[in-house]
Order: C-alpha cells, then structure tokens, then sequence
C-alpha cells in the first residue's frame, strides 16, 4: 500500500464517528450509483452536506441519518421516479449489509435471520427507525414491523428500500429466483402499481396503519444451505461489539487514538483519518484542537520500536544532531538499526551540527540503539567477486 492510499479497513476497525443515528455508507453508494446511470453527478446529490465520494467509499464508514435524509431528498428531487426505493432495495445483496451479511448467511432458516434483524436492526437502518419480529399464529406467517420517525416526503422511499432489501435478501438466502411476501404499507395506493406486484406478489395493501412484511412459515423455516453455526457465533460477536460501540460517545481523540492502535504496523496521514469520518482536515483538527490533541503529537518518531513518523520534522531532527565524521554512518545505521527502513524524505542530507545534552554523536547513537557501534564510516564491502 503507497503512502496516502485509502487504508484498508475493516468492520473490526468502525472508524467513523459513533452516533446514535446511522446507516451503512454502501446503501448510500448503491443510490448514488442509480443515479450517475441517469446522468446526475455525486455533487447535486450530495449537496447541502459534508459527503464525498471518497468519505463514502472507506469500507466500514458510516453516514448520520440527518445527511442520509438530504442524500435522499436530493435524489427524489432530481429522479421523481415513484418506485426508486423498490430499485435500491433489489441492488442490495448480502455484501451490502456488511458484517450482518455475514451472519445472515450463517443462520438456520429465516426465522433467525429476522431475529437477528430485529436484534441489530440500528446497525442497518438507524436508530430512527424502528423494527420488531411477529408471529401470526392463526395464519401461520411471521414477519416485521416497522415504524419510520422522519420526513414525510421520504417516507414512502424508505418503506420500499426496507422491504424490498428484505424480500431481496430473504430471496437469496433462500436461492428462489421470487419470494411472495404479504406486505401492508402506510401510504396510499400508487397509479402504477406493477413494480410492487413484480418484487411482493399479488397480497400487497395500502393505506394501512401500521408497516408490515411476512412470509409462510413454510418459507421462514425451511432450511439454509449456508447454514453454519459455528461462524454465526462468529459474526454475532462481532456485530455484539458494534452496536455496543455505536452507543458509545467517546471524543474524536478517543476514537483516532483507538484507530492508530488497530493500524499498528500502517502509515496513515492525517487527511486519511480525517476521511475515516467523513470530515474535512481543516474540522478534524479543529475537532482535535477543541479537545486539547493534536494528530502529530501522537506520530513521534521513536527508532527503539518501528513507529509513524510526521513529515513536518526535517529529517536532521529525526536522527540526532552529529559531529561531521558520523553524517556518513548515520545516513545507514539511525534508520535501520532497529530494521525500519526510514530513508531521508526528498534526498535530504544530514547536517552537521553541535552534539547535544553534553554527549558526543557515538554517544548518542549507542544510547539510540543500545547495541549498534560506529567504527567506521563504511560500512558495506564491496564483494570478493568482481563481476558482481
């Protein structure tokens, strides 16, 4: 990985900054990219928010439901396309959905996985939103509620992206090419209703009071074929820890401090933290500022364990100041004496300069590294064979 790529993170990692309200940032990737096929640029759909495509694009990130919302109007405003929420809940497959993607794959049957929908349900559709499982016993079917608290107008787009991701889901666990479902909306009857028809089947009401989708209970337990019991406890621990995390309010501090942990052996910069959530570098300093921290007081360069080293230090500060007769051997051995491979930036040389706190430049390079002796300003041999 070069120096200033997007780093590789993972659900492990949760970088973005823990809020009570947020979804996945690949839903809103997967709307972004229904509409650049329709000619609209990531910048009128983003606009009036802090979301770049490249904030979006870091595995892992996540977007506040406040941000979403306008992500959402703008596209409704530009694409006044009635059945837009059907098409985005059709794109999303198990990848989608991340680690609980995961998990879903490994449950038994549909029942477990509306369970473990209903138990990590913020983890996908926010806080905000409000899911819970029931059981028809009369009529043999189960299925979810849901109860949305946000803007009217986007209203009938999230109960069609929820559902149709549902069914879209359900279907593929089940490798049925369609799965009918019974499904009650609380919005009114659309002109043209074929599309749902298409996705639901032909038991579809509106108008209803309340939002629900269910399925037979011939459908809901019938057996998984990726069933795995042994990764489901896997991947539920993991989903465990992130719901624990999201209800969490540790400072922006706390959270890179935790970042720069897991990223042990990684060279991140500052602008890719700041990129981790969604903020701009001039923010994220002002956020780090405001607390009292600072990114590169944290980025200190320490040659007795491999560490990140700040580009603001000139390269003579990062070794030590020498006397002339060790500029040579200090060139080689300051960075590799502890095997990290730290050359000067830009072909910077190394200055003379006065020794410091009263100990000479072999002094100090002993104290340095604690085993390392200069004796001589060579100190590679050219090889016995001369054809080499």
């Amino acid at each position: 990985m070069a120096q200033g790529d997007p780093l590789p993170n993972n659900s492990q990692m949760w970088p973005n900054k823990p809020v009570q309200s947020s979804i996945p940032s690949q839903y809103l990737l997967i709307l972004i990219s229904l509409a650049a096929d329709r000619g609209h640029s990531i910048e009128a759909l983003c606009e009036g928010t802090s979301l770049t495509l490249d904030s979006l694009q870091h595995l892992g990130a996540r977007v506040n439901e406040g941000e979403a919302d306008r992500v959402i109007a703008n596209t409704l405003r530009l694409i006044p396309d009635p059945t837009l929420g059907l098409l985005l809940g059709q794109q999303l497959n198990l990848g989608a959905h991340a680690i609980i993607g995961q998990a879903f794959l490994a449950c038994s049957n549909l029942l477990e996985v509306l369970q473990l929908l209903d138990q990590y349900a913020p983890l996908l559709i926010g806080s905000r939103t409000q899911l819970s499982v029931y059981d028809d016993l009369e009529r043999e079917r189960t299925g979810v509620t849901l109860h949305l608290d946000g803007s009217d107008h986007t209203m009938p787009f999230t109960y069609q992206a929820i559902f149709s991701g549902i069914q879209k889901t359900a279907a593929d666990l089940l490798e049925a090419r369609s799965l009918e479902c019974e499904v009650e909306l609380p919005f009114g009857r659309p002109n043209d209703i074929a599309a749902y028809l298409k996705i639901f089947g032909d038991d579809i009401t509106f108008s209803c009071e309340r939002a629900r989708l269910s399925f037979s209970k011939r459908d809901i337990l019938t057996p998984l074929s990726t069933s795995n019991r042994t990764l489901r406890t896997v991947y539920e621990n993991e989903c465990a820890r992130l719901m624990a995390h999201l209800s969490e309010d540790a400072s922006c501090t706390e959270q890179t401090l935790t970042i720069l942990n897991k990223l042990e052996g990684q060279y991140p910069q500052l602008k890719q933290i700041a990129a981790m959530f969604n903020m701009s570098t001039r923010t994220y300093r002002r956020r780090l500022d405001t607390e009292g921290s600072s990114f590169h007081s944290w980025i200190k360069p320490d040659y007795s364990t491999p560490r990140i080293y700040s580009h603001s230090l000139t390269w003579e500060s990062r070794v030590l100041r020498t006397p002339l007769d060790l500029v040579m051997p200090l060139t080689f051995v300051a960075p590799f004496c502890n095997g990290v491979a730290c050359p000067p930036p830009n072909g910077e040389r190394l200055k003379p300069a006065t020794e410091t706190h009263g100990q000479s430049g072999s002094a100090n390079i002993k104290a340095l590294t604690g085993k390392v002796k200069v004796k001589s300003p060579r100190l590679f041999k050219r090889p016995a064979n001369n054809n080499l």
